[in-house]
């Protein structure tokens, strides 16, 4: 029955926030174990309110400006998101009613006060007191919010807002892209779709001067693909969303439920299939895809620290500061789930961390592709994995002696202090692959997708380069940590040396010349 096991208040509670979607034609069926957002009932969800509402004093600290620099701001950063974490998971447990893929927001609150004398006793409160306790509450949820994540506003009037649309969405791709990734996105896009994803796709891009409009006609020309302007979603006063930096924002604003996040030049095999179309996540709501181990660059920051607030919640059971840094090549996030982990990547994005060398530690550690799991962390939330496939170097392998492997790091040497943490020892291995293909593998170590473009340098301007020649891959070793086995050189080109060379096969090859024929297709190369 509808609204079965509330009490008469909280049925006339829920049936006036019915009322407000009636025009959806939906008859919400109740469990009473699972009343709101967080399966409790209203009174229990009010008590909890009133147990975490700070004083006074921590309030004005909370909502007041975010001092320091570098790591310092990061772990202020990191304690207020996850304060922000359990108030708004309480304030969402009193206004959210999900069901099935639709939720609804209730917007009576004041009223169900006022006509519930049953509440106040229950809590020990006169109706006045009730009211202004809620209200302080409220105050105090938006101005953390606004001091946390301003840039949404007023795109959405609030994060309540944001959230509930991610309850009526489904699955699918996103990507951002500029008019210098348009023609990698033409060809990736259109390489799925050969492949027979069809789930719909949403290309996210910042302004007419991004990506003009031709390419954007061309991209929707596209079955199942939208072009969507996130310059006019986002609120960036006093400081400029660009680049990299857009891709979080185009995951948490995209209006996919669950939004599987691609690089503009990736380019992907059937296999992924397994991956991509129609698959669910039944453990973990977010799933990163490393790139490789080069450095530890954020263990520092947060190994020294925890974040953790006991009169809100405990700090993760487990975590990930004993692994290298994540660089991504592929996010898959729940919105509906973890949208405050994703608005803690956005706002590690959003603003410049300056001192303590903290921009020139961004740059170096290609702080893009890093920062999804950090979000993660900061709000303490542990649902999310690493992808357990290995990563690889593609292209024609050559023979090297261990002299020479020396001989080129002490050419590289600056390139070296930046990855010492890998390039300790010299390696023993023979075969070396130079390209800036990233392979990644499945678990079984064949290909799932690369990343990296087709030719031998993505950012050269000669219109009659041609594509590398892909026969070979190497697979990083697992302990690469010791062999020193990578090199990275000017323009995203990786050197890998290892003892472990895997052909591709005869499929795969007619796979990857099929892509090539598709960036020819689209222009991006010369016709030899």
């Amino acid at each position: 029955q509808p609204f079965h096991g509330l009490s008469y208040g909280e049925q006339e509670y829920a049936q006036s926030a019915n009322r407000k979607f009636s025009h959806r034609n939906l008859q919400p069926q109740i469990d009473s174990n699972d009343n709101g957002a967080a399966g409790v009932s209203i009174a229990q969800a009010l008590e909890n309110i009133l147990s975490i509402l700070p004083d006074e004093s921590d309030i004005k600290d909370l909502i007041g400006p975010i001092e320091g620099t570098g790591e310092e701001k990061l772990r202020e950063v990191g304690s207020r998101a996850r304060i922000f974490k359990a108030s708004f998971e309480a304030w969402e447990a009193l206004h959210l009613l999900p069901m099935q893929d639709q939720i609804f927001v209730y917007e009576n609150t004041l009223q169900y006060f006022k006509n519930n004398t049953e509440l106040s006793a229950r809590l020990k409160l006169d109706h006045n007191n009730m009211v202004h306790v809620y209200e302080k509450y409220r105050h105090f949820l938006t101005r953390l919010s606004m001091r946390l994540f301003p840039w949404t506003v007023p795109y959405f009037s609030d994060l309540t807002r944001l959230h509930s649309q991610f309850w009526s969405g489904d699955q699918g791709l996103v990507f951002t892209a500029g008019n210098h990734q348009a023609l990698y996105l033409l060809t990736s896009i259109q390489s799925l779709r050969k492949m027979g994803c069809e789930l719909p796709i949403e290309v996210m891009y910042l302004g007419d001067s991004d990506l003009g409009e031709e390419y954007r006609r061309k991209l929707e020309a596209i079955s199942g693909v939208i072009t969507r302007d996130l310059s006019s979603m986002i609120n960036d006063e006093g400081w400029k969303l660009a680049g990299w930096a857009a891709k979080p924002f185009a995951i948490l604003l995209s209006s996919f439920r669950e939004a599987i996040f691609i690089d503009a030049d990736s380019l992907f095999s059937p296999r992924s299939s397994g991956i991509v179309p129609g698959s669910r996540l039944p453990e973990h709501w977010g799933i990163i895809f490393q790139r490789s181990n080069l450095s530890a660059r954020i263990q520092e920051i947060l190994a020294k620290t925890d974040f953790a607030n006991a009169s809100i919640q405990p700090g993760p059971e487990k975590s990930v500061l004993d692994r290298r840094e994540q660089p991504y090549a592929r996010v898959w996030g729940c919105g509906g789930r973890q949208m405050e982990a994703l608005l803690s990547s956005s706002r590690y994005m959003s603003h410049e961390w300056p001192g303590s060398g903290w921009k020139q530690r961004r740059r170096k550690s290609r702080c893009d592709k890093e920062t999804f799991w950090l979000g993660w962390e900061l709000v303490g939330d542990t649902g999310y994995a690493f992808h357990d496939g290995n990563v690889a170097v593609m292209g024609t392998a050559e023979v090297k002696q261990p002299s020479d492997e020396v001989d080129e790091r002490e050419a590289h040497s600056h390139e070296l202090h930046e990855l010492r943490d890998i390039d300790s020892q010299p390696t023993k291995a023979k075969l070396t692959i130079c390209g800036p293909q990233m392979l990644h593998l499945d678990t079984a170590g064949r290909p799932l997708w690369f990343n990296g473009w087709v030719l031998p340098n993505k950012f050269s301007g000669d219109p009659h380069l041609q594509p590398v020649n892909f026969e070979s891959f190497l697979s990083e070793p697992s302990d690469v940590g010791g062999d020193g086995a990578w090199i990275l050189r000017p323009s995203n080109v990786f050197c890998l040396s290892a003892d472990r060379l895997s052909n591709f096969t005869t499929a795969e090859k007619s796979i990857l010349d099929s892509m090539v024929e598709l960036v020819k297709g689209v222009g991006a190369i010369s016709v030899v």
